[in-house]
């Protein structure tokens, strides 16, 4: 109660400091990682990686420890293991979480690093803030051993590691696309860079099925952005007729596998990354006649 009443109406930055300077803390930790990510992008560099990332978290314990025995009393080390720097702390980084959640990640390039915020200086600044005072906190009780103690000390240095691991465990993450036919036994896989890896686990498909239906015919038209689909879904086969709101359908050549040509589409069985296509003819009521090849879904436009 003392201590309340002793931060309200001091200036700020005198001590013992509050929740203010934790979310001034938190705010500048946010604008700097943000004008250092525009001008300077923390994904240009490579990550550290074992052995180098255990060397960084055994320094942050050991300076963590030194620090909180050492100054124990000093009044930032009592203040950055207190709640009113941990709550700034834990709201900033899970801003960052709710972004990750929010922005796609890695599917178009987006400003100051959106699209791939864990590799950001602004979440690395906000992963920091909280492993120090996640730290200072545990060291602050983690002696006398009770069971109160014990279980603060636990639950806060889960959260501790799952942290530390996440930022700096993510330069030993291996990302590879392998491609692998049947019955071939397959140990290596491509990175982003287009790098063949070698990799300590072979993958060998036993069997793959994949099964194909036929596409559903629709008419489009013109204005109209909803299609029109039959009452009876007909069988979209070579010489198969059928009729949708007054205009009939008569499909010449059909392949469930098709590719595009020159003059059409071809028969493309067995080749990757192809699709049906129809060459279809239609006519309405009044005489009016086209045709022309349709794929991936049969549609008819009017």
């Amino acid at each position: 109660m003392n201590n309340e009443q002793n931060t309200k109406g001091k200036p700020i930055w005198s001590f013992p400091w509050s929740y203010k300077e934790g979310f001034i803390f938190a705010l500048g930790f946010l604008v700097v990682g943000f004008l250092m990510e525009t001008v300077n992008p923390l994904h240009q560099y490579i990550p550290p990686h074992y052995p180098y990332n255990l060397i960084y978290i055994a320094i942050l314990v050991i300076l963590t420890i030194a620090a909180s025995t050492l100054w124990r009393n000093k009044p930032i080390v009592v203040w950055l293991s207190s709640i009113k720097s941990s709550i700034p702390a834990i709201i900033l980084f899970s801003f960052h979480v709710l972004l990750l959640a929010i922005i796609p990640q890695k599917q178009t390039e987006m400003p100051a690093g959106l699209h791939t915020i864990t590799r950001t200086w602004y979440f690395a600044l906000s992963a920091l803030y909280l492993t120090i005072t996640l730290g200072f906190a545990i060291a602050k009780r983690i002696y006398p051993f009770n069971f109160a103690n014990i279980a603060f000390t636990l639950n806060h240095l889960g959260l501790w590691l799952c942290v530390v691991a996440g930022v700096l465990g993510y330069g030993d993450k291996l990302e590879v696309k392998m491609q692998v036919n049947t019955n071939q036994l397959v140990w290596y896989g491509e990175n982003l860079k287009g790098k063949n890896i070698e990799l300590p686990i072979a993958i060998k498909l036993e069997k793959f099925i994949a099964e194909y239906y036929t596409p559903k015919p629709a008419l489009m038209v013109r204005g109209v952005d909803i299609p029109i689909l039959p009452k009876n879904y007909p069988d979209i086969s070579t010489d198969s007729t059928f009729s949708i709101e007054g205009v009939n359908v008569k499909v010449q050549q059909y392949y469930q596998r098709a590719y595009i040509s020159d003059s059409g589409f071809i028969d493309a069985r067995g080749v990757p990354f192809t699709g049906p296509a129809a060459l279809v003819e239609v006519s309405t009521k009044n005489g009016q006649s086209a045709k022309g090849w349709d794929c991936t879904r049969v549609r008819l436009v009017c």
